[in-house]
């Protein structure tokens, strides 16, 4: 079923409270990498919100398993034959299971 512009505006409109309201949450807190246990905090001189600094870190966080689907992609982007095996490494390390069909 479509929605209609107006529908679609007003959850547009609840997308951004939230948002909104996710950073207050956060103003004054800290986030934290649940893999790593690097800490992001109000003292910080982070310029983005604390969410976007910590989805930043985990495109790159050695032990996190987004990390390797992130390695991946690039790969997959440069054409390197490696990339299916190291998203199938990233996506077992996070605990998802993946059929070797090619």
């Amino acid at each position: 079923m479509a929605l209609t512009e107006q529908e679609l505006e007003e959850h547009k409109k609840e997308v951004e409270r939230l948002n909104l309201w996710v950073r207050d949450l956060q103003d004054g807190g800290f986030v934290n990498c649940v893999y790593c246990g690097h800490r992001y905090g109000p003292s910080d001189s982070t310029p983005v919100a604390l969410a976007d600094a910590l989805k930043q870190h985990v495109a790159s966080c050695t032990a996190h398993p987004m990390a390797g689907l992130v390695t991946a992609l690039r790969e997959i982007a440069a054409g390197g034959a490696g990339a299916v095996e190291t998203a199938r490494g990233a996506l077992a390390a996070a605990g998802i299971a993946v059929g070797t069909e090619g």
